[in-house]
């Protein structure tokens, strides 16, 4: 998505200091999004939503607090479980079932028991480790 349909959607500005973010890659303010959601821009579109904290659950009904079980159960069929890079956890990414979005996907992060955040978006900035950096 675009920064004006991104902004038509949230309500607000996007705006990034200098706007040569949204060329590049890094982080909208998070003034008119719900807490504990940031949008990272890449290229001049959205590339990925980040949820750290709060209750925004997935279409699916998966949010921070689950068990890695609950979303193997919710994401049956379509969770490919790998080791944390920095931590005892995983990173459950899960393929969308439709053909139309195969170039999305969401990522989990847990403890190995429990999401800690997770994030969605295309494919390759969805799977960053370190957001921008």
């Amino acid at each position: 998505m675009t920064r004006a349909e991104a902004e038509a959607v949230v309500g607000g500005s996007l705006a990034i200091d200098g706007d040569s973010a949204w060329k590049d890659c890094d982080y909208t303010p998070d003034d008119h999004l719900p807490p504990g959601a940031q949008v990272m821009v890449e290229s001049g579109t959205v590339a990925r939503i980040d949820i750290d904290d709060g209750t925004i659950a997935t279409a699916e009904g998966a949010h921070i607090g689950d068990s890695e079980e609950r979303i193997r159960r919710l994401c049956a069929g379509r969770v490919v479980t790998t080791p944390h890079t920095y931590t005892d956890g995983h990173y459950l990414t899960v393929r969308p079932s439709a053909a139309a979005d195969s170039l999305f996907r969401i990522v989990f992060e847990t403890d190995k028991d429990h999401v800690k955040l997770y994030r969605a978006g295309r494919l390759p900035p969805v799977e960053y480790v370190e957001g921008c950096a």
